[in-house]
């Protein structure tokens, strides 16, 4: 006689075939007719539990299965049988959720080489049917979670750990694994979880920690740094290994290649910290991160960048003094501000420059807090200036993507320094007055309107000082109007108010020091397309 699980497996299979052309893996309504509603969680553990060994195709087929059995199960109260089988079950799904080997490309279990490079950030992802099928897997058994929940709450299971490892690694939409519906059910469970446990009086923290001890920190333990020590602090005395072919290995860098979804899961810890929990895990958040921060692929380097954020969000100021970890983190991200074309690829250099700055000035902030910090906040705002914003435009200003990256951080240093940017005055305005002359620099409107944003600012803040500056900012600000009124072209309208705005606040910080009236007449009358402008 065919028992019910025979039937939904061929339904399964037919199901799984039918995917290929697009259509979707949940078995319909109408076959759930076959399932008892009352069926119990031990029936399906003991149907569905397949020995180790088994091909991923029957993997899926299960899963089909798991999740056709729970969506249509009545909700009854549980017996102490399936609370067993509630967290058999959860176990077993988590091991098919986590990504593996078919999201890394060069992998040397498999081709014997040294570098390994996620799909994410290389090869399109759409014509690998071993990744279609992970992906498939991964999407149904978090779905399977979903119902499950309902049923028997993550935070009832005797070890939730697994199954919050392995949500959190579908938390970040830009990762490969990660399709929309995955991503939305597990940040779903997990704020449910975190909800949970927020009533349940502050057991968010165990669970935290022991990810950070259990799952993170064993896949970072032979990619030490020598600026730091194992708890987390600047090394006095710090010994650079040697660089040796071992340190591509897979095995030594685990989390790179095994593991790729272990970077997706720190940065879900670190979302969840406040400033307890990561004063009690330095030891443990450190390292990693400044491994990540220090690895050899850009993508990472942003990463940890973005990490680093994170981090100091929650981090008391008193804490990176005491660890010297703040001079670090400021030794290790501070040279990325010199990746440029053409040594480093456009793309690239884009990515990691809009991840380093924020880094940056963020690190500036939290090392440097209070008014009794001013002066090394001040100096260390003007570094980022200087080996940052005027040597990147000097060195990369024909790359105009790179130029619009460095202009937007203008507005938000000088906001920082105040009148204090007043020293860089001679620099930036020259810059930014050559960038709205430019010849055809309305042929890219945003940096056009970065570059009106940053002088707004720099009128804001060093009014008192703007006046021996007025001739070439007038000459950028009217150069750029004519030309747009010659291009014409949609898209500009913002670009033109924002430099009325910017001359209305010239006007206002000229106060009786300038005589902006005749200024601006003897500018009408050589070209009467700036009537408008000036009225």
């Amino acid at each position: 006689m065919t028992s019910p699980f025979d039937i939904l497996r061929d339904e399964a299979r037919k199901v799984i075939r039918k995917r290929r052309s697009g259509s979707s893996l949940s078995l319909d309504d109408s076959r759930l007719q076959t399932i008892p509603q009352d069926i119990s969680l031990v029936t399906i553990r003991d149907n569905l539990i397949s020995d180790e060994g088994s091909e991923a195709l029957d993997t899926l087929e299960g899963l089909v299965i798991a999740e056709a059995c729970l969506r249509g199960r009545r909700r009854t109260p549980l017996e102490i049988d399936d609370k067993t089988a509630a967290s058999e079950l959860y176990g077993w799904i988590s091991t098919f959720i986590l990504p593996g080997y078919e999201f890394v490309r060069g992998s040397d279990y498999e081709q014997g080489k040294d570098e390994f490079v996620l799909l994410r950030y290389e090869t399109p992802l759409s014509h690998s049917e071993e990744v279609e099928r992970a992906r498939d897997s991964s999407t149904m058994a978090i779905r399977i979670l979903l119902h499950l929940n309902a049923i028997a709450p993550i935070g009832g299971h005797a070890n939730p750990q697994a199954v919050i490892v392995s949500l959190a690694a579908f938390t970040d939409k830009r990762d490969p694994w990660v399709t929309v519906k995955a991503f939305e059910m597990a940040t779903r469970l997990l704020d449910g979880y975190a909800e949970d446990m927020t009533l349940a009086s502050g057991q968010y923290g165990p669970i935290i920690r022991a990810i950070l001890k259990e799952n993170i920190r064993p896949l970072f333990a032979k990619s030490k740094n020598p600026a730091i020590t194992s708890q987390g602090r600047k090394s006095i005395r710090p010994v650079r290994v040697g660089y040796e072919s071992s340190v591509l290995d897979g095995e030594t860098k685990p989390w790179k290649f095994r593991h790729v979804y272990i970077v997706s899961v720190f940065q879900w810890v670190l979302q969840h910290l406040d400033a307890a929990l990561a004063e009690d895990n330095w030891p443990l958040i450190i390292p990693p991160l400044l491994t990540i921060v220090d690895d050899d692929l850009i993508e990472y380097k942003a990463r940890g960048c973005e990490l680093v954020v994170l981090l100091l969000r929650v981090t008391p100021p008193s804490m990176l003094s005491r660890t010297g970890v703040g001079e670090v983190f400021d030794d290790a991200i501070m040279p990325y501000l010199q990746y440029l074309p053409s040594l480093t690829p456009e793309n690239q250099s884009i990515r990691l420059l809009d991840t380093a700055y924020p880094a940056l000035i963020t690190l500036t902030h939290s090392r440097f807090f209070g008014h009794s910090n001013v002066n090394a906040r001040r100096r260390s705002l003007d570094k980022i200036v200087r080996q940052g914003i005027l040597k990147g435009y000097y060195h990369a200003n024909e790359h105009v993507k790179i130029t619009e990256l460095l202009v937007l951080q203008i507005p938000m240093l000088v906001d920082d320094m105040g009148i204090w940017s007043v020293t860089h005055l001679k620099d930036l305005i020259p810059l930014l007055s050559e960038i709205l002359a430019a010849p055809f620099g309305t042929a890219y409107p945003p940096l056009l309107l970065a570059a009106v944003k940053a002088i707004q600012a720099i009128l804001v803040n060093c009014w008192p000082r703007i006046a021996i500056y007025r001739g070439e900012i007038l000459r950028g600000l009217t150069t750029c109007w004519c030309r747009l009124l010659e291009d014409g072209s949609e898209g500009l309208d913002s670009v033109s108010a924002a430099i009325k705005d910017a001359i209305k606040l010239l006007t206002a910080a000229f106060g009786n020091a300038v005589d902006a009236k005749a200024d601006y007449g003897s500018l009408v009358d050589s070209d009467e397309r700036l009537s408008f402008l000036f009225t």
